[in-house]
This record gives structure tokens, sequence and C-alpha cells, in this order.
């Protein structure tokens, strides 16, 4: 149905089995420790950044207590660029004479390795706190201490931004969401689920010119899955804006989308989110196909 079409026409009678999403927050969480490399990018780090986090979390997820020895320092030695070559030398010469400095506040626990066969000597070997690995990775005059000083700074970035940014797609959008549910499945009985659709595109064309779809087809990722925090407020509050014209008894999309557009027209440019060629080719595409379909039903 077009945008001409009214919510409470005939056709609402019919049932449509379209998946709209889950309304329990379910597609919308990640946090700093789970985000995807592209949860990461809509919040606002670089694919570098977005990368390097990924990468580098499994060895050094994000903890409240930085202060439990429970990293191997042989690993640790590795993981910094192996300075000092040897990791045998690296120990004597860095971690040992960390146990008693008595400025330093990190935890290091010596351990003894015994040798797995019947020859060999016993290893020397420690655990090291998180805050221990941060400040040998800080030290590492390598490529991968470098790596893991931005990999810190990010980190830290991070837990704030996508704290704030998860908090507000997990609780208020989803809030927006069920309220929106509640409303179409009272009017419209099982034909209310094809007009969350329905709303949830006249949403996003009223805040930036484009459909959902085109988004979608752009990104290959759903609308809100692509805004930054910023723009993803403003998103939310035309979706607001909209639930209490429904409320209020305003049904046509017509009257909806000019009202909407009215007031939050042009707040958003996708244009602001498209990096890639492969992007512009899919944007241009859904576009140019989206205009031959108005085109033919205009001919009909």
């Amino acid at each position: 149905m077009s945008i001409n079409d009214n919510l409470n026409t005939h056709e609402l009678k019919k049932t449509h089995k379209r998946r709209t999403g889950p309304s329990d927050g379910r597609s919308l969480k990640g946090t700093h420790d789970t985000a995807t490399e592209n949860q990461y990018m809509t919040a606002g780090f670089s694919e570098e950044s977005a990368k390097r986090m990924i990468k580098m979390r499994q060895y050094f997820p994000f903890e409240l207590d930085n202060t439990e020895p429970k990293y191997d320092a042989r690993d640790v030695h590795r993981w910094i660029g192996k300075p000092w070559k040897e990791v045998r030398k690296w120990l004597k010469n860095t971690i040992a004479p960390l146990i008693d400095e008595p400025m330093f506040s990190g935890q290091i626990v010596p351990k003894i390795e015994q040798p797995t066969g019947k020859r060999g000597r016993p290893k020397v070997n420690y655990l090291l706190s998180r805050d221990v690995v941060m400040e040998l990775g800080q030290q590492a005059r390598t490529p991968e201490g470098q790596e893991i000083r931005a990999y810190f700074r990010d980190m830290e970035k991070a837990v704030y931004i996508l704290g704030s940014y998860h908090q507000y797609r997990v609780s208020d959008l989803v809030e927006l969401d069920k309220t929106l549910k509640h409303w179409t499945r009272k009017t419209f009985g099982a034909a209310g689920a094809r007009w969350d659709e329905t709303i949830f595109s006249l949403v996003a064309r009223a805040v930036s010119g484009h459909s959902a779809g085109v988004w979608k087809a752009t990104f290959n990722r759903p609308i809100r899955d692509v805004l930054n925090m910023k723009d993803l407020e403003r998103y939310g509050r035309c979706l607001e804006m909209m639930i209490t014209l429904l409320d209020a008894g305003i049904t046509n999309t017509d009257t909806l989308y000019v009202k909407a557009s009215g007031r939050f027209g042009g707040d958003v440019s996708i244009g602001d989110y498209i990096t890639t060629a492969e992007q512009v080719e899919r944007f241009h595409q859904a576009t140019t196909k989206k205009k031959a379909t108005v085109a033919l039903k205009e001919v009909a």
C-alpha cells in the first residue's frame, strides 16, 4: 500500500505474517565486550578501532577489578611484541624488579613451572593482574605495545559510550515499540503487525527522506542499527510523536508523514553513513527501484 492509504481501510482486516522483529530489545543489545564490529562503528569508532577491540578483548576483557593476578607473564610477553626478545631476560629485568617497587600498585604473583618430562629445569614465571599488563603494554616500544595502548584508550571510551547507547536503545526505544504494538493490535487486531512496519518506515522517511527499506538495502542492517546516538534519539522522538498522533485519532499516513517531517525532516542524513562504493551502489539501486515502482503505480 502507498503512503496515501488510510490506516482504517478495509484492507486492515487481512492478516499479515511478516516478521516485524522482537520488541523485547534482543536485536538492540550490544555492550562493550559483546558488540559487533558494526555496533562499535555505529557508536562512533573507526573500523580500525572496532577490529582492534574485537581482536584484543579476548585477552583483555574489561573488568571492574583490575587487580586479580591471572595473566600468564610468558603469554603477555608474546602479546606485547616480545620486548627484550628473550622471555627469560624480560622476566628477570622487567617483571621481577616490580615486585619490590614500593610505588607500584599492581599485583604480581611468582610461580614455578615444573618441567613436563624427566629432563629440564623448573621455569620461573609470574601471574599478572590486568593493571600490570596495561602498564607493560604502555611501556613496550613495539607495534603490539602501541596496539595495546590504543585498545585500552578505546575500550575505556566504549564502556561509557556503549553503556549510554545500550540504555537508550534497549530501554527507551523498546518501550516505544511496545506502546506502538499495543495500539496497533488493540486497533487493528492481527493486521496490526503490518502497520508497525508502516509506521517505522514513515519515521525513517520523516527524519531522513528515505524509507526503512532503503536504509536496509543500503547497509544490510535496519536503520536503528546504523544510526549514531544523536540521530537515534531524533528517530526516537519522531517515533514518539507518531504514536501520540495515532493515539489522538490521526490515522491517515499522509497526515502523519507531513506532521512528522515538518518537525524532524532533514535531521538525519543517510549520506553521513555511506562510506563505501558498495553502499553507494546499493543506495542508488534501492532508490532507483523505488522510483520505478512509484511510476508504475501512477501509470496503473
